[in-house]
């Protein structure tokens, strides 16, 4: 038990100091940004995704988007959300599939009537691309992920892993913020959303 404690105190520590070096180095956002994929798919290959690693992966990522956001190590505004639908292909992959996820797939088609409209509709000065991207993705990505988990059987121990995955990026956006943010009396003026105390995230 004190060794379990001790490696995972290893842990937090290990990304407070990714948050100390992409604060530093803010590059090195877009290399975290690029090893969580590369990483992630070592462990589900090496263990054809037995214990659903696909799983811990995807949380993980979803728990670091926000830090990837705002640092800049997203590639691109949908990166984590793509990212995470390439996983649960691979997760399916290596894994077998419900019956009843039929009714997801119903769901995606849904989803049609939806793509249309937006071609219509949407004004000449827009790109229809970047609209119907940024607006499907997430539908898409929460469709593909309920076809994996459809009974699918999640024990509550790995369940606390999946928790424990997505804070370890928080606990890093909470040290980067305490070395980003400026005094706060200095720049609050108002109510609105203040892009100095949010690192760099707000509006």
């Amino acid at each position: 038990m004190k060794n379990l404690q001790l490696s995972y105190t290893k842990i937090l520590i290990i990304h407070a100091l990714i948050a100390f070096a992409v604060f530093a180095v803010p590059f090195l956002s877009k290399i975290y940004a690029l090893l969580m994929p590369i990483v992630g798919f070592y462990i589900v290959y090496t263990t054809k995704n037995k214990g659903n690693e696909v799983l811990l992966v995807a949380a993980y990522m979803v728990g670091a988007e926000v830090f990837l956001r705002m640092t800049g190590g997203n590639l691109n505004n949908e990166y984590v959300k793509l990212s995470v639908i390439v996983f649960m292909f691979i997760g399916m992959i290596y894994s077998s599939l419900s019956s009843n996820s039929v009714i997801y797939v119903f769901f995606l088609i849904l989803l049609i009537p939806g793509i249309l409209i937006t071609t219509v509709a949407a004004d000449y000065d827009q790109d229809i691309k970047k609209l119907l991207v940024f607006n499907l993705s997430g539908p898409l990505c929460l469709a593909i992920s309920a076809i994996y988990m459809l009974n699918r059987r999640i024990l509550f121990s790995d369940l606390q892993k999946v928790l424990t995955l997505i804070g370890l990026p928080i606990l890093t956006t909470t040290v980067y913020l305490f070395l980003y943010n400026p005094s706060v009396k200095d720049v609050i003026t108002g109510t609105q959303s203040s892009f100095e105390t949010s690192g760099g995230f707000g509006t």
